[in-house]
């Protein structure tokens, strides 16, 4: 049975958002957990540990603390292109990649992720 320390340190961990210290933690109660004749348990909070390793890689916190970055959202929709129709419907096409990624990634495919489009803005003068 995990100690109420290890417990504590788990918590702790989740709640300074801090994963090395939080993993660390849940190895050291597998770990535990093993030397007192419960293997599976210590076994499984391993496996489950490794897993979420490798699926999730690192996190980085992006906190935007000193405006080290700009977020900004356009005013022009796509509404608002002015195309021939063929580049209307590569776009629709792309638009369509995006939203059956998930699908996509399932064959083992991954949708386009740039697009660069090339233009001036004109505005209505009246």
């Amino acid at each position: 049975m995990a100690t109420g320390d290890q417990i504590k340190a788990l918590i702790q961990a989740h709640y300074d958002q801090d994963n090395e210290r939080f993993k660390t933690a849940a190895l050291r109660m597998a770990a535990s957990e093993t030397r007192v004749g419960h293997t599976t348990l210590g076994r499984e909070i391993t496996a489950m540990v490794d897993a979420s390793t490798r699926a999730k890689g690192n996190v980085i916190n992006l906190a935007n603390k000193g405006n080290l970055f700009l977020v900004s959202f356009p005013e022009v929709r796509l509404d608002d292109l002015v195309v021939s129709p063929e580049i209307a419907e590569k776009i629709d096409r792309i638009l369509d990649e995006y939203r059956q990624r998930k699908r996509l990634a399932s064959f083992g495919l991954s949708c386009r992720r740039k697009l660069l489009l090339e233009g001036t803005r004109a505005r209505a003068r009246l």
